[in-house]
Formats: C-alpha cells, structure tokens, sequence
C-alpha cells in the first residue's frame, strides 16, 4: 500500500499510465465521510493496492457549507467516524485529516446550507467545491480586497491551529485503535498556499506558512505521522515551476510552484523525518490541452529536492483525472502526453542524499529495454588495470543488507577499432569490486562478464539465444581488480550500434537489474573489404593490458584529420530521427540551485567544446568539477565519447548561465578529450557532425551557427586544433553538409597538413637593419629562494608558448624572498622565472625550463614575468616598464614562436586580478607595454620617449594597438604613450576622447566577506541606463550602504557592494563606482555583460537629468562604446532588458519627455565630433548648479549644453557667456571670437540675475537675447 516512485494522480482513471510505465505512484481520493459516529461505512481499495499503487485518502466531514471539519463540539463524533471508515475500509494505511483548513470555504457553518449558499451565490461552472475563488489566494489580491476576504461571519467557525491540532490528535488516536490500522499514517492536512483568511492572534495578517508552522508545533514530533501539502502555479507556462519571485506583502514567500519549499522550510527541526506528500498541484486555472513540459518540470523539480535534502517528499499528486469538475485532465492528450513523457523518468522518493551522495538506480530508457547508462567511473585516483587489493568502504546500507551487494566500477574497457560483421575479437576489460560479497569464477553461482548490442534503441537478440559469457580469470574479493580478457562477437550487419558491458551472475542475474552499473560503449561496424573473403577479413589486434593502463600524462598524437570514410558514415544517419543518444541526464550530480530555463526559440547556435582532460575522465566528474564553479549541473547539452557515442547530459532547455549568451542561446556539445594536439577520433567526429546537422534540422539554423567555445570566450576550447594544424573545424562543417544535403561524396583535392606556417610572422624577429635583443642586466637569485627543484616540472624551449605578466599584488618593497615563501607554501617555489622591481631591476628567479606546475597552460607554457607592486590604480614605474621592454624583446629572441600576441596577463587566462585592473582597462598598461617591446630603439630611446614625452602612431596613423599588435615583425612606431603620462591619464587612440572620471570605488562601503565575481572584458556587450529613484542629492556612498546592506523585508540578499559601475551626479562629475571587470548587480540575468551607468535622481512624472548629467553621460557613453566596440543600439534602459520589469530609468526614459532621445542624441554628437550648437559657459559649477535648477524652463526648452569648460564651449556656434571661471569674461569672448563663436551676453553675472533673464527669455520663447539663430 505505498509507492517508492513520487507521480501521482487524484481520483481514478490515471493509474493506466502508470501501470504501463511500470512506475505504480500514487492515488488520491477526497471522502465526505460526515460525522455520524453511527455510521460504519467504508471503501474498498485494494483493488489499486494489490497493483502496487499508493493510496492516501483525505478525510472530510463535509464540503461548502458543512466544513473540511466540524463544529469543534463534534470533534470527538468526527475521530469516530474517522476510525469506523478506516476499519470499514481495504487497501489504504494513509489517511488526511481535512483540507485546507485555512480557506474560509473549509470552516463549518451552523447556517442552514441554503442560507449559506444564498449569502455566497451560486457556485461557478464546473467548480462545485468553489476552488476557483479568488478569496481562496487571497494574498494576490488587493490590499483592500484581501481585508475584505478576512471577514467572519457570525455563523461560521475559524479553524485555528489549536481547533485543528485538537482534531486531528482525536483521529489519529481513534484510527491506531483500529485494529491493523496501529502503524497507519495519519497525515496533517494541507493548508491552502497564499490564502490569509484565517487570523488569530499571533498571525494577524493570515499567514499561511505560519497557519501551517503553528499546526505543526501543536501537534508535536511525537503527535504526528506525516504531512501533506498543496503547491500550483498561476498559469501554464512551465517556467513558472522554478519562478524564484516573491509576494510584494510578503516578501519571504514565493508566488508560484516554489511555494511548497517555504512549507518545507518551515517544518520544525524535530519533524524534518517525517514523510511529506504534495497531494494537489496543478496550473491553478483549468489544464491546458497543450504538452508544454510542465507536468515534467514539476516531477523534475521535486525529484531535485529528494535528491539534495533529507526530509523526502514522497509524492507530487495531480489534481485530477475525472471530468468531475474543470481543472479535469481526462481527454487532455496533451497534458496525458506530458505525464506520459514524466513517466519515463526513475523518480523515487528514497534516494539518498547524505551529504549529498546520490545513489541512482537503472532507469529503463524505452519500452522493455534497459536504458544504456554511460560508464560511472570512480571520481578519485586513476587505477591501473592491475590486479590488486583495495579497501571498500561499508556503508550502514551494506551492513542493514540493502542494495550495493553485487556493485562493480569499470576501470577500463575499450574495444578495439576497426570492426567486420561477424567478428569474433577480444580485449580487456578491467572492473572492481566494490560491493559486498566476492564474485566466484566456478561454482554453481559463476560470476562473468557479457554484454548486449543495441540499434536504434532496441536490443539485438545473442546468438543462439544464448549471450556470448567470459569468464573471471579467479575469485574477486570485495576491492580487488581484475583484468578480463573479454570475448565478444560482432553483429552480422554493418551499421553504428551500442555496445552494453554488464557481469552476469549463474547465467541469468545481471548485475544492472540489481542496481549496479553498466559500461556503454558506441561501436561502428564497417563493411568487409570487397576483395577479402570471410576469412581474410583482418581481425583488429586486441589491447594488452599495458595498452590499457592508464597514465596520467598521455604522449600526444599528433594525428591527421578522418576523412572520407568518416563522411561516408556521417551520411547514413538520417537527420530527421537524428543519431542515437542515449539520455543520462538525470543520473549526473546536481548542485544546490535549479537550472534556469529557456524556451527553445531562443537557441542561436551550436558550441563545440572539449574537456581539456585524457578520455576516461567519469562524466560524473566533470559534472561535479561545473558544480564546483557555482554551476546547477554539467555545462554541456550533449557529450561525445571517444568512441562516438552520443550521451545527452542536460535537457536542452537547460541553461546553467542565463546571463550569458553562450549558455542562453547555445546548445553546447562536448567532446571527450583535449584537442590541443590532435584532432578527435573518425568515429567522435562523425558522430559529432551526426550531432549538430540533427541539431540545426531540429532548430533551423544554418551551418554558420556552428561554432567553437573560443569564437564567443577567450579559451582554447575545443582545442587549438580546432582552427588551426589539422583544422578540425573544416572537417566537422564538411560532414555536416554531407549528412544535411546527403550529396555524392568527392575526395578532398588537398589535404590540411599540421605545421603549415602562418601566413604572416609577428614575432618580432629582427629584419633587415634591425638589431637582434641582447640579454639586459639581471641577477641570478634561484639558487637563494625558497624552492624544492626535485617537484619542478621540466619542459622543452618549444614547450613556451606565452609570456604571462604579473603584479605582486604587495607593496612595492615587499622582499623578493618573502613573495618566494607565499608561493613556496603551496608550491614548489616562486611562480615566476623572472621579477622586476620597482626601481627596474631584473632578478631570474626560476630557470626558464623550469615550471611550477605541468598542467595549468599560463604556467606550464609561459615565461611568467613578476613586477613588483599592486596594479589595480596606478601601473609600473617607467623603470619598470622599460626594464620589461628589454626582457621581454630578449625574451622573443630566444624563442622565436613568441610573439606580441604571445604577452598576457593572468586574469586573460583565468578569473584573477592579476596583473591588476589596469591592465585590461583604464590606464591600459597592457598597450604601454607592448608598444614599449615595440619599438625598434634601444632603452635610450624609450627613455627620450619618457622625457620629451613623444607619442604617436607613425606611420600607421589611427590604426589601433590591437592591430599593431599583429604587425609582421612588430614594426610601426615608437612607444605610443610616453610611460609617465601613461601614468596619469589613459592612451587615447580613437576619436573619442576619454572623459574625466573621479574613481572613488576604492572609498565606497563594501560587504566584508563578500565579493563581486570577475568577467573578461571581452564578454562586454551592452551599457545599462539606470536612474537612483532618490532625489538628486543622495550620492554614491549612500547608494552604495543600501545594496551592501540585507533587506530581508524587500526580499534583497547582501551585495559585494554597489551594483553601478559609474554614477553622474547633477553637477555632470563622472563617478567610477565600481570597475568594469566586476560583474555586479544591476540588470538582473544581464550583468555577465552589461556596464551599468547611473544618472542621479528620480525621472518620473515630468523630471529629467539635468543638461550636465546628459552631456556627461553622453561623453561617457561614447567613449564606452567606443572602448568596447558596440553600437548604440547597445545602449539600453534597465527596464529595456528582458525579464526587468521595472519603472528604472524612469517613465520619462521611454515616454512623456523621452530623456532617451536626448542622451541618445547628445551621444551621436560626441561620436561623430559635432561640436555643441548651442554652450552656456558659466564661471563656476555652484553658479551653473543653480541657474540650471532655478531656470529649468529654459534649459527645458532649448536644451543647451551648459558646463563650465572653455575648451567646450569654443567648439560650439553659440554661446551664452555668463562667465569663464579662472579667466576673465574678456579673455574668454576673445577666445570665443577667434574661433568664430556667435557670443549672447548676460549683462550680469550674478546668478540671480542670470536665472531671470534666462526664464524671461524661455517665457518668450526666445534663446538668444542679442542673437538671431540662422
């Protein structure tokens, strides 16, 4: 009479999908059962029971009027009529006691049915238990509608906690009486989620989570035997099921299905053992006849909660089957159609989940067949295929004897390639016991290996009937390994088929059906040679154990890229039933937060990636490695194996990062393997390519959305052959056409050759006149630094592949040796070959073959060059820059591949400071350094450079450092920047020139634990327009206190600090508040790569910024786009943003005065070097701040540029002159009319005066009051 699988269904008629899913869930039945303690009627079913189906009964005295309960005098006539249908009645031990108690729906009335009924009305169609009130979810409605809704008339009863709990203790006492009932659940009835009807003292306001907490406390740890509750969504949309919004009046509560978690969270501490049940969920309106998948995000949803806490919520119920009333699913194909697709998933209740190790067990994957479970490698140490011992860890599982008696771990098992029909081939496998009980080779129980192929998913049948068994070489003890030598004979047919590796106990009892793991493998069974006979068709050598072992450090192969047989392969699989994938997802680990989802009109393109890692690496590894990284599960959609085989990893819906766009809008597609090297393997790229034609016929996309992980992030993935050597990438698109166009094949008329030249060279190798590099002066301190030379990792000169920069991120003159120390604490030394001090002095600190670490790239092939000092607001001294310019020019010579592409700071590899936020940004001293190893002179030159403070581009003119950067042989010009201006103020290299900006990020208030996460500049794709929503005055440090700040009342976690990058007051002053590497809080599910730009004040109801904060933020615009290459259609409002809906920049941004036309306008200006048409020069900011505030009306009107710059002013056509601050009114009108500016005087300066003359002049609908515009 219980279940172990959570789907449910209320009322008959459900069970048969179930059934022939052979997942028996649950049943649920409302009775009427009154209160007559006379009254010894009952119900039968065990008809359902004895099916192995669930079955949980709730138990009302009545419906509308009479009450879920009684009159609280009839409570003892109530628990005995309970008993007297409990005894009556067969195959059910799970009883409810009433129904959300809390509707005023549910409370008893002494009124006659009649008089109730008239004072409510008639009930609506197709809803005779008045479900469909509005008053039932009072909390979404109005303040005044919800007061209204608490009302109490006189004739009814309130069910308190207290009234509630005193009735249900009576039940549960009279039905343990009952004979064979003395173990039976009798469940706490579910309280009706947002309903606020039921006020008592201590819960003025009806809170509900509280209603049901109290209910709770009542009864006690000892005084309640389970509990049920009720969860829905407020429409269709299956998102809605992981919807994290909140209730404005009550802000700690969610408004959608993520409801039933508040109730979860607030069962007392001693009652999280109890058994829970979801026994109504629904879409809260009538189910829609359409298979939107929210039946399976549900059942998805609470499977991820049983799977992650201890408290089990046993089952989800949906209300229901019968035509009894409108929410009815009968005759609804669709919504049968997604209970259907729910039911193919193994969601059981009993999973384990201590400390968050997840026992799965075989799920069927069709109809009558075993699903095919990728291989669950072990997630530690590597295992040599070798005999052995090794300790087994007994769980309290193994002792109780449940499960884990026959439990095997496949090491090894690959078989060997390429494969005839009707092969006989053997090969090792190596697996490890790790249950229980030994594993006899002889006897009358043998334990051996076999195996099964399948085919477009159906099992094919053994020869002879019989499956084709190896036997083990010896007994293996629980944690011995064991090498087998398998046998196997190949199908009959050439095709692509899955190959199953499962022990066999006594020749019938695989281990899969006693809940231990499979190997899967993905084989491609080519035709026989035409010129060869059966018995000359070559029979692959098979691997040795040698062969097999595993290493830690596998020799790469460089290898050319499959070809036409590869394609010939691709072209049979048919793209529209797609290649076969086997689904595994929901075996892999999953961390503490959903994945977001999105709706598959948003998929863009296909991502090609690897896991940088040797094959063999357990996915459930590299899904637990994302969830380190604060992802909800595997990054990837679908994952490649070595050998082809194609395991879907995520729901494509699944989308680990929704603010960024490789996630949002791609599928990703992951192969096994790091392809830094060599190229994947014919039968991955086939099935690779199989892959992603399926995928863009299925999304209609074209084959231009096919792209790798290193076209949209700064990563090598899916490895740097995958553009260059064997270009892998050319292959991949090629087998794509052939397979979507299924054309004739014609051979490649030239092949890619690994190690073609580049076309062009820009090392910086020495041309023509040019004078090799020489070592510059440095000391040798490796030998006096803390080091362990025996743990260095040794490489080869062709090994170095970048030179990788550095800050200390210390004081300036912080000791060598104590830099040396922190490294050597966790290292085997210093992380640098050489250091720089700040007076430019070079130490070689490691020798230059020597690395600190084989693995990681910056380090293991990089030249890693320390300055000393903390770069993140100023940058190195000029001694310093040009003490680097000569290492790093000798640093070329030496190895020729460097290049000055090869320079990078850290923080370009991974998520690191290093080598300070000047590098990327601001100051840019990444350019000051690379223009210094530039420039052809010697360090007298650079140095002439520094004092005459010569710059420039020479030759090449406003080309830009990025492309200099890849001039062949480094040529044309000098130091663009001379190093000590460098220092003040940024390189200026467009038109736009940057504008001045105070950073006083460094001064704001700041969360002492928690910090913004860092993003490459490059993912930058968008400027975010916000208002503060305060009054002008309030500034950046105040701001900033209150996103530091918890606000638990608005439902507002802490921030790392203020979530703007830049913020505008009203006087026009630009703010850095933040820097743009962070990515902070200002856009919700944008801020990966959006920039967010604050203007000061509240732009509602008819105010806008001043002029300043638009010019201002123009300028500041301009150059942002600029700086980041986007557009202006890049430029957006906060309430612009998807899934933002908010009133930020306020409504004047889009409507009324649209202040985004102005600063839109005024952006276009500043690009395109249009001076002002009209400038207000005052003499001061006090005197400009008021006249602006006191004659907003004219500056309203006619939209000045009003500012307190000369240099501004003498760009325009008209200028109203007021006055010119620290030169007198004369000089500057004679400044103005050389250069050709139509000057309008204010006869006074005063600011008094100058606000009434500008209003008089806006009253009369003048600008000029000496000037006539043309």
């Amino acid at each position: 009479m219980s279940s172990e699988f959570i789907f449910g269904i209320h009322d008959f008629g459900g069970e048969d999908h179930m059934r022939a899913a052979r997942k028996q869930g649950w049943i649920v039945f409302s009775e009427v059962v009154g209160h007559d303690p006379n009254d010894l009627t009952g119900r039968d079913y065990s008809s359902l029971s004895r099916q192995g189906l669930g079955v949980i009964v709730c138990l009302n005295n009545g419906y509308f009027p009479q009450g879920t309960l009684p009159l609280s005098r009839e409570y003892a006539n109530f628990a005995r009529r309970c008993a007297n249908f409990v005894a009556a009645s067969k195959g059910c031990s799970r009883w409810v006691i009433g129904n959300e108690m809390n509707y005023a729906i549910g409370r008893p009335s002494a009124a006659s049915a009649l008089e109730t009924r008239r004072h409510f009305g008639e009930a609506p169609a197709g809803d005779p238990t008045l479900r469909s009130l509005p008053e039932r979810f009072s909390a979404l409605l109005s303040a005044t509608d919800r007061e209204e809704a608490k009302a109490v008339r006189d004739d009814e009863e309130l069910i308190t906690p207290q009234l509630y709990a005193n009735c249900y203790s009576m039940c549960r006492q009279a039905i343990h009486e009952v004979e064979g009932h003395e173990k039976d659940q009798v469940l706490v009835g579910a309280v009706a989620p947002w309903n606020t009807q039921t006020v008592y003292p201590g819960n003025p306001n009806g809170d509900w989570v509280k209603y049901f907490q109290d209910i709770l406390l009542q009864c006690g740890a000892n005084g309640c035997d389970g509990i049920t509750l009720h969860t829905f969504t407020h429409g269709a949309n299956p998102t809605l099921i992981l919807d994290n919004s909140k209730l404005p009046d009550f802000p700690k509560h969610h408004c959608h299905f993520q409801a039933y978690r508040d109730f979860m969270h607030a069962i007392p501490v001693n009652m999280r053992h109890l058994p829970v049940y979801v026994t109504e969920t629904d879409q809260g309106g009538p189910w829609e006849n359409v298979n939107r998948g929210w039946i399976q995000a549900a059942y998805a949803e609470i499977d991820r909660w049983n799977r992650q806490n201890a408290q089990k919520i046993q089952a989800l119920v949906l209300y229901r089957w019968p035509q009894l009333d409108r929410w009815h699913i009968k005759g609804k194909e669709g919504v049968i159609e997604d209970f259907r697709a729910a039911l193919r998933h193994e969601y059981r209740w009993n999973v384990g989940a201590e400390q968050g190790q997840r026992e799965r067990k075989v799920r069927p994957q069709f109809e009558g067949q075993p699903e095919l479970q990728p291989e669950l490698r072990a997630a530690g140490r590597q295992t040599e295929a070798v005999e052995g011992r090794a300790e087994v860890d007994v769980t309290d599982e193994m002792r109780m004897g449940r499960g884990m008696v026959y439990r095997v771990q496949w090491l090894k098992g690959k078989p060997p390639s390429p494969l005839y029909p009707g092969q006989r081939v053997s090969f090792p496998v190596t697996v490890r016991n790790i249950g229980t009980i030994a594993w006899p080779a002889r006897g009358p129980q043998p334990v051996a290996l076999g195996y099964h192929f399948f085919q477009n998913r159906r099992e094919l049948p053994f020869p002879d009937g019989h499956p084709v068994l190896t036997a083990l070489p010896d007994d293996v003890a629980p944690g011995e390994t064991v090498t087998i030598d398998a046998q196997m004979v190949i199908p009959d047919h050439p095709g692509n088929y899955t190959l199953v590796l499962d022990l066999i106990s006594g020749g019938e009892n695989w281990f899969q059906t006693m809940q231990s793991d499979i190997l899967t493998r993905w084989l491609s069974v080519s035709a026989a040679p035409e010129t060869a006979d059966a018995e000359k068709v070559p029979v692959p050598a098979p691997e040795t154990v040698e062969q097999e072992r595993v290493t830690a450090e596998p020799a790469p192969q460089a290898e050319p890229t499959p070809e036409l047989h590869m394609r010939a392969e691709a072209r049979s699989t048919s793209v529209s039933e797609g290649p076969p994938v086997v689904d595994i997802s929901h075996a892999l680990p999953l961390g503490e937060n959903p994945f977001a989802l999105r709706t598959l009109d948003q998929i863009r393109r296909l991502v090609i990636c690897h896991t940088a890692a040797p094959t063999g690496v357990p996915i459930e590894t590299v899904a637990q490695a994302h969830i380190a990284q604060g992802y909800p599960g595997i990054a990837y959609h679908y994952f490649v194996l070595e050998t082809g085989e194609i395991l879907q990893v995520a729901p494509v819906e699944a989308v680990v990062n929704d603010e960024a766009e490789w996630s949002l809008t791609g599928v990703n597609i992951c192969l096994e393997g790091n392809f830094d090297e060599a190229a994947p393997e014919a039968a991955q790229l086939t099935a690779t390519a199989a892959l992603c034609a399926w995928m863009l016929s299925r999304f209609q996309l074209t084959a231009q959305s096919v792209v790798g992980m290193c076209e949209l992030l700064e990563t090598s993935s899916p490895g740097r052959t995958f553009e260059s050597g064997p270009a892998w990438k050319i292959a991949l698109n090629e087998n794509i056409d052939h397979v979507l166009t299924d054309s004739a094949l014609a051979p490649r008329t030239e092949e890619v050759e690994e190690g073609t030249p580049e076309s062009t060279d820009s090392s910086g190798a020495p041309g023509p006149g040019r004078i090799p590099a020489s070592r510059p002066p440095m000391e040798d301190v490796v030998e006096r630094l803390p080091r362990d030379p025996q743990r260095l990792v040794r490489r080869e000169a062709d090994d170095v592949e970048f030179i990788v920069i550095n800050h200390t991120a210390a004081p300036p003159i912080t000791p060598l040796q104590t830099i040396a120390a922190a490294f050597h604490r966790r290292l085997p030394g210093i992380l640098y070959q050489f250091f720089i001090a700040s007076n430019g002095a070079i130490y070689q600190t490691q020798p230059l073959l020597e690395a600190v670490d084989g693995k990681v790239p910056y380090i293991a092939r990089a030249i890693n060059i320390g300055f000393a000092g903390e770069f993140n607001d100023d940058i190195p001294t000029p001694d310093q820059i040009n003490s680097g310019r000569q290492l790093i020019a000798w640093l070329m010579e030496e190895f020729p591949q460097l290049t000055l592409a090869s320079i990078r700071g850290v923080n370009e590899f991974i998520n690191h400071t290093s080598p300070g936020e000047q590098w990327l940004q601001g100051r840019r001293w990444k350019d000051v350094l690379i223009n210094a190893v530039r420039t052809e002179d010697d360090a007298a030159a650079t140095d002439d450079a520094i004092i005459d403070g010569r710059a420039g581009t020479g030759a090449r003119g406003e080309q830009s450092t990025s492309s200099q950067m890849e001039a062949p042989g480094g040529e044309g010009g000098r130091l663009q920047k001379d190093v000590a201006d460098a220092r003040e103020l940024p390189i200026q290299r467009e038109r736009v020139a940057r504008p001045q900006i105070r950073d006083v990020s460094h001064a704001l208030p700041r969360h002492p634990t928690l910090q913004y996460r860092r993003r490459q500049l490059a993912a930058i794709t968008q400027i975010a327009v916000h208002h503060t929503a305060l009054a002008p005055h309030v500034g950046p440090e105040r701001i900033a206190q209150t996103h530091v700040d918890e606000d638990l009342d608005r439902g507002k976690s802490a921030w790392s600090g203020i979530g703007y990058h830049y913020f505008i007051p009203p006087d026009g002053e630009i703010l850095q508040t933040q820097p743009v590497a962070l990515r902070t809080h200002h856009v919700d599910r944008h801020n990966s790569y959006a920039i967010g730009v604050a203007f000061a004040g509240s732009f509602m109801n008819g105010s806008t910024p001043t002029p300043q904060q638009i010019h201002s933020g123009a300028r500041l615009i301009a150059w942002l786009l600029q700086e980041f290459a986007l557009q202006l259609t890049d430029v957006l409002g906060h309430n612009e943003f998807s899934y933002n809906s908010t009133p930020c920049p306020g409504s004047e941004w889009l409507e009324g005065k649209r202040w985004r036309d102005t600063l839109i306008g005024e952006i276009e200006r500043v690009q395109s070097g249009v001076p002002p048409y009209h400038y207000v020069l005052f003499p001061s900011e006090e005197s400009m701040t008021k006249t602006v505030a006191e004659a907003s009306h004219y500056f309203d009107e006619f939209k000045p540029v009003a500012g307190t710059f000369l240099e501004d002013a003498l760009e325009a056509r008209y200028v109203t002159l007021v006055g010119a601050g620290t030169i007198s009114t004369a000089e500057a009108e004679r400044r103005l009319v050389d250069a050709g500016v139509e000057i309008d005087h204010l006869d006074d300066s005063d600011a008094i005066s100058a606000s009434q003359r500008l209003l008089q002049l806006a009253h009369e609908k003048r600008r000029f009051r000496s000037l006539l515009e043309s």
